[in-house]
């Protein structure tokens, strides 16, 4: 039976749940010392294949930043290391991060000016190890800021929120089943705010765009969509009060990246069943449409919009052969695969996708 385990810091792990439907008593409560994370520096890395990573536009650096995931380098499984994409290159920033882990939140908070870090977790031999654990960057080195967070979470929302000039998170997944509550980061912990649904479903991701805070969330139970859930977008006031869009969009599976660009939002639907093709979309002025190409199928990618390049960036993820390490842009209107060009120091090629 695998178990999960929740990791309330770097260093002391706690309670093991029965993994059956999601929920169930402790089978065991225990503290143990974590083995310390596998150390490779920066001069002996390459970004290599990776999936499950967290990925944020830091406005410090005015570049997109990625870190954690799962890599198939046997030296770091789980890397630690933090990396910047420039459009053309990824540069391994540092490679002293937190504590490896996949599935995690990574956000700037431009207040502070100082990237947020939360979450996640990672499995060792038949274990579920969950983090509850926040870690900020302030541009030199990662401090462990709190312990306790939201609760053990993966695959859930995340943005900075403009005009609440915070971090927030939203919904995701638990031992426990899906999640649906929302937190927002003081600098110094989490407090919980409180946000409806009007539906059966659940938050998959929530961006900032034009200024205001909006979710994109995955409606379950609709008919024409099958297993799948259907795309609804709500605006979110300051009064915490979510404003239905009334613009339907497609039917996808979730635990897909969606992000903001300058029209609106992006959905990467990479994974939609059994060797059904990838799809793009975008939202924008309350109308859904599908772009004219897409990255190839996928699940695990990560991506983030930077607004200085006007540029939705996409990178990795699995596909039906195993863990994949392609970079990936949308300019607005189409999705191009950069490859960068050994030995000719600033060039690269695109290699257009088709649908």
């Amino acid at each position: 039976m695998s178990r999960f385990r929740f990791l309330h810091g770097p260093y002391l792990l706690f309670a093991a749940i029965g993994l059956s439907h999601m929920q169930g008593a402790p089978e065991s409560v225990r503290a143990a010392q974590v083995p310390s994370a596998d150390r490779v520096a920066c001069e002996a890395q390459s970004v290599g294949l990776r999936t499950s990573a967290s990925m944020t536009y830091d406005t410090r650096l005015r570049q997109v930043v990625m870190l954690g995931g799962t890599a198939e380098q046997s030296a770091a499984l789980l890397p630690t290391s933090l990396w910047t994409w420039n459009g053309e290159t990824w540069k391994c920033l540092s490679a002293d991060g937190p504590p490896g882990r996949r599935d995690a939140f990574l956000e700037f908070d431009d207040a502070r000016r100082e990237l947020v870090f939360f979450g996640g977790r990672r499995f060792v031999n038949r274990d579920i190890e969950y983090f509850t654990d926040t870690w900020v960057w302030n541009g030199a080195a990662w401090n462990l800021r709190d312990t306790k967070g939201p609760g053990p979470r993966i695959h859930g929302a995340s943005a900075y929120d403009p005009q609440r000039r915070a971090v927030i998170v939203h919904g995701g997944a638990s031992p426990e089943g899906h999640l649906r509550d929302t937190w927002r980061w003081s600098g110094a912990d989490w407090q919980e705010i409180r946000w409806t649904l009007p539906f059966n479903g659940n938050g998959n991701s929530v961006v900032a765009a034009d200024g205001r805070l909006m979710l994109l969330a995955a409606e379950r139970g609709v008919s024409e969509c099958g297993e799948l859930q259907r795309a609804r977008v709500f605006r979110i006031s300051l009064e915490n009060e979510l404003t239905d869009a009334q613009s339907p969009g497609p039917c996808f599976s979730q635990q897909v990246p969606a992000t903001a660009f300058a029209g609106g939002i992006v959905l990467f639907a990479g994974w939609n069943g059994p060797h059904s093709p990838a799809e793009s979309w975008t939202w924008s002025n309350g109308r859904w449409q599908r772009t004219e190409s897409a990255p190839t199928r996928r699940r695990g990618a990560a991506a983030a919009y930077d607004p200085i390049r006007k540029r939705v960036v996409l990178f990795g993820g699995t596909d039906d052969n195993g863990i994949l390490g392609d970079t990936w842009e949308f300019d607005g209107t189409r999705w191009s695969r950069i490859r960068s060009v050994l030995g000719f120091s600033g060039s690269r090629v695109l290699e257009f996708a088709v649908r």
